[in-house]
């Protein structure tokens, strides 16, 4: 997660823009998010949360720490995907691949990276593309 991914998770939990700056600074202080990577740390969420943040509503710290999994959840998944397809490249470079294999290879690359261009809006809580399921048909 970049600077400005955590500055719009910050807007987005207050209500105004000007208390976005102190919301992400006692996320850093907490160790909620990560100052150096960005990246969210869920495990250090607990009951002192609220006295720390208590210039954002509780609704809206209730916002904050749902952005907060989700956002973890989403990095899990570009991590695995990064992985896969790293892996998918090291594979397609091996010589000993034959031509089978290696349009396998690279059909699965091109399913790996349409993965990751979805965005979440598109997906269902499985991770599933919407639309993409078969529709049940009637029976002739």
């Amino acid at each position: 997660m970049s600077r400005g991914q955590c500055e719009l998770i910050a807007i987005n939990c207050t209500e105004t823009n000007f208390y976005a700056n102190d919301v992400l600074k006692t996320c850093h202080s907490i160790g909620v998010i990560n100052k150096e990577t960005g990246q969210p740390d869920t495990t250090k969420i607990d009951r002192s949360m609220v006295s720390k943040i208590a210039i954002i509503s509780v609704p809206k710290q209730r916002e904050l720490v749902n952005m907060l999994f989700f956002w973890e959840e989403e990095c899990t998944r570009w991590r695995l995907l990064e992985q896969e397809e790293a892996s998918l490249v090291e594979r397609m470079g091996i010589d000993e691949v034959d031509g089978g294999e290696k349009i396998h290879l690279e059909e699965s690359l091109k399913i790996v990276r349409a993965k990751k261009r979805v965005v979440p809006s598109l997906r269902d809580e499985a991770g599933k593309t919407l639309g993409t399921e078969d529709l049940p048909g009637y029976s002739r």
